[in-house]
């Protein structure tokens, strides 16, 4: 029996400036599993490319590990139709711009046996706003509303956004109750299908299946969760039949994996980007010309397509949405044009090394990327070192654990 493997294809690939904090993107996102062919094995062994200091999930983007990994549930999620769907809450009311009403299902259970209800719920949410370091999605509220199953949000402010802020995993409900921060961070009390029983931190995630969940029970009785950063790593860990499961696997194994007939392939769009995102700090970056020159200085459509596998895109929303750019890129790859713009700047090579200068001094860039987004950002990073050689601009690639 062939063994099953589902890719989840990254849709889309941007360039463009920000000078806020954002999610830590990897390219491309790609996700594969494969299906045992022996009903009787009832474990499952899967690898993720990236793991927080802790699971707490109202910290950073550990919200997004537990919820992968089975653990964790939200009241409602945003599905692959970018509707969104009941998960926790059976249905949900968007009563105004600022009120939204959840009836939570009456057989919702916490992983250590206590019942999901409204003021359950309400504490899980109220310690997110209290204690997130999320400043991204917390909110003002006037008002939460506890009476039995039904919970009632009212945010402070009008807040059309507010339901698909509350499907975030940062806003996974978890037990509250008596909880200490050490079991927040090793073995939060959430609601998902897998309960988390062991968590050594740069170590593996151990879990069993929750008995009591909502949807019934799995196949599968334990689940073993390995942190492999590196994604070849990760895809020859899958086809030695160690992995059941993987997350991000690159453009460049997914042809080794397509051409492995173990495997049927499902792929499918998301809406993941990939940004540059500029240090608006450095005066030079304040020029808008001088912004103008650097998107007319790499060939977007060539790393996109080339180097992860993916989408060009034309801005910060991929065309899934309907209100998505749709138009020509207003920024087409053309040397000719950037070398232009930097010349009207004044930044000229005076000393013929081949690079520009800005008061005297070279004009030369760094280019930052986590050693988490694997090899590809760093080759795009390689990629751009020589297409900003072309316009007299250096840049020194630098991958590195931590960017922010």
């Amino acid at each position: 029996m062939k063994k099953l493997l589902i890719l989840i294809l990254t849709a889309a690939m941007i360039f463009s400036g920000c000078s806020s904090n954002s999610a830590p993107e990897e390219a491309p996102d790609v996700e594969a599993s494969v299906e045992s062919a022996e009903e009787s094995d009832k474990s499952f062994t899967m690898a993720v490319h990236w793991i927080g200091a802790n699971l707490d999930t109202i910290e950073g983007w550990n919200g997004w590990v537990t919820a992968r990994i089975g653990a964790a549930e939200s009241l409602v999620k945003v599905d692959e139709d970018m509707q969104v769907s009941p998960v926790l809450a059976e249905s949900y009311t968007v009563v105004d711009d600022r009120t939204v009403e959840f009836v939570i299902r009456n057989n919702a259970f916490f992983h250590n046996g206590e019942k999901v209800d409204a003021k359950a719920a309400k504490k899980s949410i109220e310690r997110t706003l209290s204690d997130s370091d999320r400043s991204d999605l917390v909110f003002e509220v006037e008002e939460i509303k506890a009476d039995g199953q039904v919970l009632t949000v009212v945010a402070k402010d009008s807040m059309p956004i507010l339901l698909n802020v509350l499907a975030d995993p940062c806003f996974s409900i978890v037990y509250v109750d008596g909880v200490d921060e050490a079991t927040f961070d090793t073995t939060p009390i959430c609601t998902g299908p897998f309960k988390i029983t062991e968590y050594i931190q740069d170590g593996d995630i151990q879990l069993v299946r929750h008995d009591q969940h909502w949807y019934g029970k799995t196949n599968v009785e334990t689940v073993t969760v390995k942190h492999i950063q590196d994604a070849t790593t990760r895809a020859m860990a899958l086809q030695s039949g160690e992995l059941d499961y993987a997350v991000q696997v690159t453009a460049t194994d997914l042809k080794l994996l397509e051409e492995d007939a173990r495997f049927d392939i499902l792929k499918g769009a998301n809406l993941r980007i990939n940004m540059l995102i500029l240090n608006y700090d450095k005066p030079y970056m304040q020029e808008l010309k001088f912004r103008q020159a650097l998107k007319y200085g790499i060939d977007q459509v060539a790393y996109a397509e080339g180097i992860v596998g993916g989408i060009p895109a034309k801005g910060p929303y991929t065309e899934q949405l309907p209100f998505a750019y749709t138009g020509d890129p207003y920024y087409a790859y053309d040397p000719a044009k950037a070398n232009a713009l930097l010349d009207e700047l004044g930044y000229v090579d005076t000393d013929g090394d081949g690079v520009r200068e800005i008061d005297g001094a070279p004009l030369e860039l760094v280019y930052l990327c986590s050693q988490k987004s694997g090899v590809e950002s760093r080759n795009i990073g390689v990629a751009m070192q020589q297409q900003y050689k072309e316009i007299g601009i250096a840049l020194d690639v630098q991958q590195v654990e931590n960017y922010y």
